[in-house]
């Protein structure tokens, strides 16, 4: 396969629509730590859903993104540095699927986001053996 061309360049990376960049695990170990392992569902429940969804996708509500009807739509602040507050940390807590299965590009409304979006799902890729989004 050629290397790809695209809005970000030559071999700008992947994006795997709507699914998360890794696996994680819960240690077993964790069996005989019952208020720890209600804390870690807590969690993972909070941001599957709602606004702990909305939140590790696009940020603060209404200073990172607005809602318009069920749309995410992108503020200014969103794509600032985190230095200047900008939105830029909340990958680190998706750590499970967009939106009950809807890709991430149909829910925010950004020029770029959409170019990038478009582009990846276009390319062509190889065929993923596992996927754990239909675990979950």
């Amino acid at each position: 396969m050629a290397p790809l061309t695209g809005p970000g360049g030559q071999n700008d990376g992947i994006l795997d629509l709507g699914a998360t960049s890794a696996l994680w695990a819960i240690p077993r170990a964790l069996q005989s730590e019952p208020e720890t392992l209600a804390k870690i569902f807590a969690l993972l429940n909070y941001i599957s859903e709602g606004d702990g969804s909305l939140l590790v996708q696009f940020g603060l509500k209404d200073v990172h993104f607005t809602m318009e009807g069920t749309s995410a739509i992108a503020t200014e602040m969103m794509s600032k540095p985190v230095a200047e507050g900008g939105a830029g940390y909340t990958f680190i807590y998706q750590l499970t699927p967009a939106r009950a299965g809807v890709p991430l590009y149909q829910i925010c409304h950004a020029d770029r986001l959409h170019r990038l979006c478009d582009f990846a799902a276009a390319a062509p890729s190889l065929q993923r053996l596992f996927d754990v989004s239909r675990r979950l």
